[in-house]
């Protein structure tokens, strides 16, 4: 899960360099590197901060799981 910093590190986060390109076999085959710098700017926003490769790899992978759950829960009402 990841939790809001401390106000100190929303001053210090904004200024911070961009996070270099992780190489494509750092991460899954299916986070293209657009889809990577979306999230990071979608959710810099969001949380008013700089969000770092890391933790938008994080949340692509959590929105992944949940919507896998989604969709299973769905395939099983079906079947019902």
């Amino acid at each position: 899960m990841i939790l809001p910093r401390r106000h100190h590190d929303l001053t210090t986060a904004s200024r911070a360099e961009p996070e270099p390109r992780l190489p494509q076999n750092d991460r899954s085959a299916w986070i293209s590197q657009s889809l990577l710098d979306e999230h990071r700017r979608v959710w810099s926003a969001i949380y008013q901060r700089g969000v770092s490769t890391e933790e938008a790899i994080e949340i692509i992978m959590n929105i992944r799981r949940f919507a896998q759950a989604v969709l299973a829960s769905l395939r099983e009402g079906a079947t019902s």
